[in-house]
């Protein structure tokens, strides 16, 4: 069974590296290599920033999963997803997903409205956010807009 938590420091080295995980990067809005020095000063700004939450998967047999990052500007947050390479194609990503809303609107009540922007390639990532209760809004230059009311 998926549990998530908050992300704490010890989490860094493993984002990083699902991050620079080719098909992570193929998939990304952001698709070059992130160098560790970079990620570290990111992941650091990160767990102390007021507007940015980062929430681990954790699956008993498999450890840690993914990670579900949102971003609050306003009533509107945009909410990223990234599953550890090990994790794939294991039906993970829906529970994570829903979970991670979960613990952030419980956290966050001035959060309205949550925003996916997907790649129109990334048709895993299409169908999760769609799946999950997510419109999609508007599509330019390749990238989709999802909406979700919360």
């Amino acid at each position: 069974m998926v549990k998530v938590r908050a992300a704490v420091e010890g989490d860094s080295h493993a984002l990083w590296e699902w991050r620079n995980d080719p098909r992570t990067r193929a998939n990304s809005l952001a698709s070059t290599e992130v160098a560790l020095e970079d990620h570290s000063a990111w992941f650091a700004r990160s767990l102390m920033s007021s507007t940015r939450r980062i929430f681990i998967g954790v699956d008993p047999d498999l450890g840690r999963i993914g990670m579900v990052r949102f971003d609050r500007d306003g009533a509107r947050s945009t909410v990223s997803i990234n599953l550890a390479p090990h994790a794939r194609g294991r039906g993970l990503s829906a529970p994570l997903l829903d979970l991670a809303i979960g613990a952030y609107v419980a956290q966050d009540p001035e959060v309205s409205t949550l925003v996916a922007e997907v790649k129109d390639g990334n048709v895993a990532s299409l169908r999760l956010f769609a799946s999950a209760g997510f419109t999609p809004r508007a599509v330019d230059d390749g990238i989709w807009t999802y909406l979700r009311e919360v």
